[in-house]
């Protein structure tokens, strides 16, 4: 079941599906909000790194959980999802993470170390929880420009996806953040969200949806 799309928000603001024609604007956007939220344009030389693992996949393997956010016909954000986190595992590595070590395997080289850490999540398998898929096998992806962070557009997006989700039979879903994105903890926190494990540098959150 696809969510109600597109939706209209008022001052030239709506919701819709994602087209393919959007992956480089989207692309762009994971990358203006890829340190915590913020501009992670310094930290990365091969641009398209942080898109490949955190967006591209799900726009190729779940497209009818992909939307984004417009204002004044510019995209501005978006949010991904994957109904079934076992599944997406497995197309993840067998048929996503052997294109991305092809693609970057020449250019470790001249990785930073911020490029050295992607490297690492694209060499190792894809894998979740098996605790967590119990009770929330769905898990997702949201980013907004930082200067719409606050709006109130991340909880209509969000609102969107969940209840995608819900109504293609998902009982619940869950993500991880950075410990030091406080801002998108906060954010969690208020569309829902409660933490359901800890490690020294990430969080887990989840959120039941058997009732939308």
């Amino acid at each position: 079941m696809v969510a109600k799309v597109p939706l209209e928000l008022g001052d030239q603001v709506l919701i819709r599906i994602a087209k393919h024609q959007d992956v480089a604007r989207l692309s762009e956007i994971c990358l203006l909000t890829g340190d915590s939220g913020s501009d992670a344009s310094d930290m990365y030389q091969h641009e398209e790194m942080l898109g490949d693992i955190y967006l591209r996949p799900y726009l190729e393997f779940e497209s009818n959980l992909a939307f984004v956010l417009v204002k004044n016909e510019e995209i501005v954000g978006y949010v991904v999802g994957a109904l079934d986190t076992y599944a997406f595992a497995d197309l993840m590595n067998s048929r996503w993470l052997p294109r991305l070590r092809d693609k970057y395997a020449p250019l470790v080289a001249s990785f930073n170390e911020h490029e050295a850490k992607l490297w690492e999540l694209i060499r190792e398998p894809f894998s979740a929880d098996p605790q967590i898929l119990q009770r929330y096998p769905s898990h997702l992806h949201i980013d907004l420009l930082p200067s719409l962070q606050g709006s109130g557009y991340g909880r209509s997006m969000m609102t969107v996806l969940l209840e995608a989700l819900h109504g293609a039979g998902s009982t619940g879903v869950h993500l991880g953040i950075s410990r030091a994105n406080e801002g998108a903890s906060l954010f969690y926190k208020k569309v829902g969200f409660q933490v359901l494990s800890e490690a020294d540098t990430y969080l887990i959150y989840g959120r039941d949806i058997t009732k939308m």
